[in-house]
């Protein structure tokens, strides 16, 4: 097959082709046989980024969801613990400070697992780029057929990591500020009986 020249091989691809794709392609005209399988190897490896990324991000989400479960759990033990007169100061106080700790708990691993999704999801972008920049050139060089999928399609798939912090975060901000308006005065009572203020 007749390698097209490096001019023809860069007005395909939209804009400039990147650095490591002009070095590929000087590279390989010196011995075009060997171009393709170098291509594919790092196409392969790119993939292999892509898909590492994504294994992260399904790691935390799932430690996230599992983690809040717990913690959720925990919150509505707390709760069915009853808060009974009959209960000793220090038992009350454990239990209005638990109620407001856990809470606290969840928001701020929310933030962080958040952070981290984001981060992931700016690397697979960036990997991709790179990717499609690569493929462009293949599809000129080899013919090959490009199937990708829907944008909107893909978007959709990668909303669900991003909103589940937030959603979790809400939901833990929401029952800290309960805990905070309906406890604080009940535990400004608890310590005082506690260290027998006057």
């Amino acid at each position: 097959m007749t390698t097209p020249p490096i001019a023809e091989v860069q007005t395909a691809v939209e804009g400039v082709p990147t650095a490591a794709v002009e070095r590929i392609i000087a590279a390989a005209h010196p011995s075009p046989p060997d171009l393709e399988p170098r291509m594919n190897r790092r196409l392969l490896r790119l993939d292999s980024r892509i898909r590492n990324q994504f294994d992260l991000i399904t790691s935390r989400t799932g430690w996230l969801l599992t983690s809040h479960a717990f913690l959720l759990g925990a919150i509505a033990a707390t709760l069915n613990a009853g808060d009974s007169h009959a209960a000793g100061a220090a038992h009350q106080m454990m239990r209005s400070f638990m109620l407001i700790t856990l809470p606290l708990i969840g928001l701020i691993s929310s933030g962080y697992v958040w952070r981290s999704v984001v981060g992931a999801y700016h690397i697979v972008d960036k990997v991709k780029k790179a990717r499609f920049e690569l493929l462009d050139v293949m599809t000129v060089k080899f013919g090959y057929e490009l199937t990708d999928g829907d944008e909107k399609d893909v978007k959709a798939g990668d909303r669900p990591p991003k909103i589940f912090p937030w959603l979790l975060g809400v939901v833990w901000l929401g029952i800290l500020g309960f805990a905070v308006l309906g406890l604080i005065p009940k535990w400004q009572a608890a310590a005082a009986a506690f260290f027998h203020w006057e």
